[in-house]
């Protein structure tokens, strides 16, 4: 759809949305290569920046690994394969590759339209190698649940969810019983500086969580706090 069909609302709508996908890539970018300097293999949660002409300046690429999208949109998957991304084709709710398949998974608010987030995290878990590394964004509600359908969507998910925010935290604590440490971006009031200079305000119900899968005897059980 060109610009110009576009409504103002769509237009400010994906301009955020590219702003935080940019911060998010960049600190993905961060904390894998902080863990895996020299190569690794990667699993990221879906490929719709992958399937974007304009996103190729931020596309994962850059990582220091094998990156392989999974995407549950099949007009998605060509999109992105004709980038020469490396896509399958599949659902981050039945994940199609055995146990300890990857070092890192990505979900940069994919889990967000999937109502079942903890059947999405069991999967990420399963998948995960010892010891492995995940990184979320999180679009959660501090007061319960929720959720919106995206303008303008045309993918099969087109409803976003504001999942319960310590209920999740909680349950991302368990399932991968390790210490939770996140940023908690909360919004218009305050700015967040990234290593390139970028500086923008985000969206007060936006989080991004970190965990790692450590074998049962170096388990500690942390607290999420803000």
């Amino acid at each position: 759809m060109g610009l110009e069909k576009q409504t103002l609302e769509e237009v400010v709508y994906e301009m955020d949305a590219f702003l935080i996908r940019i911060l998010m890539f960049e600190l993905a970018q961060k904390e894998v290569k902080k863990r895996f300097p020299n190569w690794c293999d990667i699993l990221k949660g879906d490929a719709y920046n992958e399937a974007n002409p304009i996103n190729q300046l931020h596309v994962i690429t850059r990582l220091p690994g094998n990156v392989t999208c999974l995407e549950i949109d099949p007009e998605v998957c060509e999109k992105a394969r004709a980038f020469n991304h490396h896509v399958v084709q599949g659902d981050i709710r039945e994940i199609p590759y055995p146990e300890n398949s990857f070092d890192v998974v990505l979900d940069l608010s994919t889990i967000d339209h999937v109502e079942d987030y903890r059947k999405v995290l069991k999967e990420y878990h399963r998948v995960l190698r010892t010891p492995g590394f995940i990184m979320a964004s999180v679009w959660v509600n501090p007061e319960g649940g929720g959720y919106f359908t995206r303008p303008n969507a045309t993918t099969v998910f087109n409803v976003q969810y504001y999942h319960p925010k310590w209920a999740f935290l909680e349950d991302f604590n368990k399932i991968f019983k390790t210490k939770n440490n996140f940023y908690r971006l909360r919004g218009q009031a305050d700015e967040v500086r990234w290593d390139s200079g970028k500086q923008i305000r985000l969206p007060a119900n936006l989080i991004v969580v970190f965990g790692e899968k450590v074998d049962v005897k170096n388990i500690k059980i942390g607290r999420a706090h803000v």
